[in-house]
């Protein structure tokens, strides 16, 4: 007996040591991405979001030609590159690897369980409501497949809304950077928490559902070398394959309605137009949406600072809408319309005087899923943000004051003066086969004259004039 409790005292003790390895390990990492996340280095904190396996495996098949991971450069780009594929192999063994050790929501997740189950007395306080693990993995798997499949294998028919959105380190990455824009989905982690304390990792997570299917070969493999009982009672055979049967149509029907509601959402989103400035390299307005993880790391990077992220509760960014969405429009959407919308980022030309740089990719370097996606610089020719609009009301040249800086400043050479017989005045005209919409010339022009009562030309200095210049939307068809 004593030999026994000694034995038990030391497994008990080295379970209790293995756990505390394991818990240190986990907080070790959470540190580590937090100070990635928070840290100055641009490439360590753009790599980071690359641990997560749905976001890598994604930006792998987006990025086929230029992946935005192999734009670190030296060591750690190999380390960042090293890790992610360290992640997924190691998922392959281990069932859940990334969840259980290097997941930050996962981390927060066991830490309030513990919470929980420690101050709470009931049932439901302590576990909260028991889901069938099965029948509902199966229902987001497979919601998250017809939504992110279609991404992955056939662009052209995407879904406007994909699980790259909940992906735990896209979720990191946009509490970091804007946590009041974040909201929204704190609140679906806090709804799925008060439900279940691991509904989130074990029901609805992407990126979990993804870990599982990497485990799937390991599982199957060890099933099979498993050998099947030759002999069973008769009532289990028939109480088995009445609980299979009852499983199986419960399992059908839940599978059901994942395809109905994945395809409402496409139809759905297919049919918002482009109600805002998106940045360089994006298309296709559906396909941005389905592909944007909302993290908001090309807010992050962005050196001019002139990317926002799209925000309802506060009104959203009228400098913006005005010039390419029609008033009122933006306040009609539904719901759903701005579910869909919400978070995604947009160019803001209103955020100081900045403009796109023409030698500029960085976003495209921090999407990690393929989003914002330019092969290289003279990518932006063809994707552009927008096209400029002129007033001639508002130039100098109208009032015959000598000025020809947007004409100079323009770094794709999209903009000459023109003689025009009609006004008999030398104006600028912009060419649209070339002009991009990058807005140097919007921050540049000085606007209309301001004249004394004399009518002597003052020059205001700080005074604010209208500028002659803006963004404004392409056609549709240009767009897509």
């Amino acid at each position: 007996m004593d030999n026994e409790k000694k034995l038990n005292s030391s497994n008990v003790r080295r379970r209790q040591i293995v756990k505390a390895v394991i818990w240190s390990v986990r907080f070790g990492i959470f540190s580590i991405i937090i100070a990635a996340f928070l840290g100055s280095v641009s490439v360590v904190s753009r790599a980071t979001v690359h641990l997560s396996p749905l976001l890598f495996l994604s930006g792998t098949f987006q990025n086929s030609e230029t992946q935005s991971s192999s734009n670190a450069s030296g060591l750690i780009g190999a380390i960042t590159t090293s890790a992610a594929s360290l992640i997924i192999l190691l998922c392959l063994l281990k069932k859940r690897f990334f969840c259980r050790f290097v997941c930050p929501l996962g981390l927060c997740v066991d830490v309030a369980a513990n919470i929980r189950r420690k101050t709470f007395r009931t049932r439901f306080g302590r576990y909260g409501l028991v889901f069938s693990h099965r029948r509902f993995f199966a229902f987001f798997s497979f919601f998250w497949f017809c939504s992110t499949a279609p991404l992955l294998f056939f662009p052209e028919v995407a879904s406007p809304i994909s699980a790259f959105a909940f992906d735990p380190m896209a979720i990191l990455s946009q509490t970091l950077n804007s946590l009041p824009k974040a909201t929204p989905l704190l609140l679906i982690f806090l709804i799925c928490f008060l439900i279940s304390p691991y509904f989130w990792r074990f029901q609805f997570c992407p990126c979990g559902a993804v870990q599982e299917l990497l485990y799937l070969p390991k599982t199957f493999v060890q099933k099979s070398l498993k050998h099947i009982k030759k002999e069973r009672l008769h009532e289990e055979k028939t109480q088995s394959s009445i609980a299979s049967r009852r499983n199986f149509w419960a399992m059908v029907g839940i599978l059901s309605l994942s395809p109905t509601i994945a395809v409402s959402i496409k139809k759905r989103g297919l049919s918002l137009k482009k109600f805002f400035f998106r940045p360089p390299g994006v298309t296709r307005e559906s396909e941005f949406l389905a592909k944007c993880a909302r993290c908001g790391r090309c807010v992050k990077a962005c050196p001019n600072e002139i990317l926002t992220l799209v925000n309802f509760s506060n009104g959203v960014n009228s400098s913006s809408e005005e010039s390419v969405s029609p008033k009122g429009e933006l306040a009609n959407l539904s719901l759903l319309d701005k579910a869909i919308l919400v978070g995604t980022p947009i160019v803001d030309f209103a955020r100081g005087a900045q403009f796109c740089e023409k030698d500029c990719d960085v976003c495209s370097q921090a999407c990690p899923t393929g989003a914002i996606f330019l092969a290289d610089i003279a990518d932006k020719k063809v994707k552009s943000i927008g096209i400029a609009k002129f007033e001639m009301e508002h130039c100098m040249l109208y009032y015959e004051q000598e000025c020809s800086i947007c004409r100079r400043e323009c770094p794709y050479g999209a903009i000459d003066l023109v003689w025009l017989e009609e006004e008999y005045l030398e104006l600028p005209t912009i060419d649209e086969n070339i002009c991009v919409g990058c807005g140097r010339c919007v921050v540049t022009c000085p606007g209309e004259p301001i004249f004394l009562n004399d009518g002597e030309y003052v020059d205001p200095g700080a005074t604010t004039r209208v500028r002659a210049l803006s963004i404004v939307k392409k056609s549709q068809e240009r767009i897509n």
